[in-house]
């Protein structure tokens, strides 16, 4: 079943309408919800792979500091670690 016609409506709060009495003069047609759907996922997966590709600069750099000149701060860089494991989870 094609989608109907989605149009704002006149009080936005309602959503959209297929009725062009109770749309908003001169607004443009909404996409479709399977494309909203589709734009929205792919936003979301932009966003995990900018997350990511962060995420794994840090873990490389915490690499670069881990090891026997840099015992005084050990301790803090497993804190970023765990930190970073749980943003990821979040995300």
């Amino acid at each position: 079943m094609p989608d109907l016609v989605r149009l704002l409506a006149l009080r936005s709060e309602l959503g959209y309408t297929d009725r062009i009495d109770r749309a908003l003069p001169d607004e443009p047609e909404a996409v479709s919800s399977d494309e909203q759907r589709r734009q929205t996922h792919a936003a979301r997966q932009g966003e995990r792979d900018v997350f990511v590709e962060a995420r794994d600069m840090m873990r490389d750099a915490l690499a670069l500091i881990s090891g026997a000149a840099f015992k005084r701060i050990e301790h803090d860089a497993r804190l970023i670690s765990r930190t970073l494991d749980r943003m990821d989870r979040r995300v």
